[in-house]
C-alpha cells in the first residue's frame, strides 16, 4: 500500500511537469524506508523462524521428559497395584486364620489384630499414593497432549513461512532464467540481470538506451525494454521500480532531471507493451548511488545507467506474519 502510494504521488508529479527536489527526495525517503523495511521484516521472519526451530528443540525435549516421566508413574503404579492385591489377599489369610485361633489362642488373636490393624494402615497409605498417582499420571498425560499440540502447531507455521518463502526464492530465480533467456543477445557491457537481496535486477547502460544528455531511448534500447516488457507482462505478480542514474559531470538540478525523465521514457516503453502503470514506480537517482568512482571514463560510463528492479509481492507472506 505504501508503495502505490509513493507510485501515484511520484506519477502525479511527473504528469504535472515539475519535478520538486524537496518533495521528490521525500518520497524517495518513503520508497526507501518501505524497501529497508521490507527488508527487515523479511530477516525478522527468517530470525523468527531460527527462534521457533530452538523453540521446537526445546518443546521435543519438554515432550519426551513427559514421556519417561509418564512411563516412570505408569510402571510404578502397576508395582503398588500388585502391592496392594498382595495386602489384599493377606488381608483375607489373616481374617481366615483369626477366625480359627479367636476361640483358643488370645494372645495370637491379639497379634493378629495388630497385624490386621498394620496392614490396614499400609494398605490405605497405599491406597493413598497410588490415588496422587492416578492424579499425577492425568496431569501429566494432559500436560503431554498440550505440548504436543503447540508442537504441531509450530511446526505447521513454519513449514508455511518455509513453503512462502521458498515460493518467492523459485520465483526470482526463474524470473532471472527467463530475463536471461530473453535478453542474451545483448553484450554484458550494455546490459546485466542478476539476483540480490529477493529481487532481480537489470541494468542497462546509457549505451544502450540514450544518446549523450538525451532522455530519448534508442531503437536498440526500446527493442530490449519491449523483451524486458514481454517477460513482465506473463508474470503480473512482480512489482517493478525504474532507477534513472547519471554520473557526475553537470550540475545536481540537470542531472537530477535527466536521470528522472530517462527512468519516464522506459516507463513509457513497459506501459506501452502491455506493463499496467500501478505495477510500476519510477525514480531519478541522479548522481547519488554511483556503483563505481566517477573519477575515470570507465567509472563514469557505468554509473550511467537506467536499473530496473524487480521484486515479488509479499502480500501472502505479510498475511500470515500479521496472523
Amino acid at each position: 500500500m505504501r508503495k502505490n502510494i509513493i507510485t501515484i504521488a511520484l506519477f502525479a508529479t511527473f504528469l504535472t511537469g515539475c519535478v520538486s527536489m524537496k518533495k521528490y527526495k521525500a518520497l524517495e525517503t518513503k520508497q526507501s524506508e518501505f524497501e529497508f523495511v521490507t527488508q527487515s521484516e523479511i530477516q525478522g521472519m527468517k530470525n523468527e523462524k531460527e527462534t521457533n526451530l530452538l523453540k521446537i528443540k526445546e518443546l521435543d525435549a519438554q515432550k519426551m521428559q513427559s514421556k519417561t516421566d509418564f512411563d516412570d508413574l505408569k510402571s510404578k503404579f502397576d508395582a503398588l497395584q500388585k502391592d496392594r492385591e498382595m495386602l489384599l489377599a493377606k488381608y483375607d489369610a489373616l481374617l481366615d486364620q483369626n477366625k480359627n485361633v479367636l476361640s483358643t489362642v488370645s494372645n495370637e488373636k491379639e497379634e493378629l489384630s495388630n497385624q490386621l490393624i498394620k496392614q490396614q494402615k499400609e494398605l490405605a497409605t497405599k491406597e493413598r499414593l497410588l490415588k496422587s498417582m492416578e492424579i499425577d499420571l492425568k496431569n501429566k498425560e494432559k500436560t503431554l497432549g498440550s505440548t504436543t499440540a503447540e508442537l504441531n502447531e509450530r511446526q505447521k507455521k513454519i513449514a508455511e513461512l518455509q513453503s512462502i518463502i521458498d515460493t518467492q526464492n523459485k520465483k526470482v530465480s526463474d524470473l532471472k532464467s527467463k530475463l536471461n533467456n530473453a535478453l542474451k543477445g545483448f553484450s554484458a557491457s550494455d546490459l546485466s540481470v542478476k539476483e540480490q537481496n529477493g529481487k532481480v535486477y537489470v541494468s542497462l547502460s546509457q549505451n544502450l538506451l540514450f544518446a549523450s544528455g538525451s532522455d530519448k531511448i534508442d531503437p536498440k534500447g526500446s527493442g530490449a525494454i519491449k523483451q524486458l516488457a514481454s517477460v513482465l507482462a506473463a508474470n503480473p505478480d512482480i512489482d517493478i521500480l525504474v532507477e534513472g542514474h547519471t554520473d557526475n559531470t553537470g550540475t545536481p538540478e540537470l542531472n537530477w532531471d535527466l536521470s528522472t525523465n530517462r527512468a519516464l521514457a522506459v516507463v513509457k516503453v513497459l506501459t506501452t507493451n502491455k506493463i499496467e502503470g500501478k505495477r510500476i514506480t519510477a525514480a531519478g537517482r541522479g548522481m547519488y548511488v554511483p556503483i563505481a568512482p566517477n573519477t575515470d571514463a570507465a567509472g563514469k560510463a557505468l554509473n550511467r545507467r537506467t536499473d530496473i528492479i524487480l521484486t515479488p509481492k509479499l502480500d501472502e507472506l505479510y498475511k500470515l506474519l500479521s496472523e
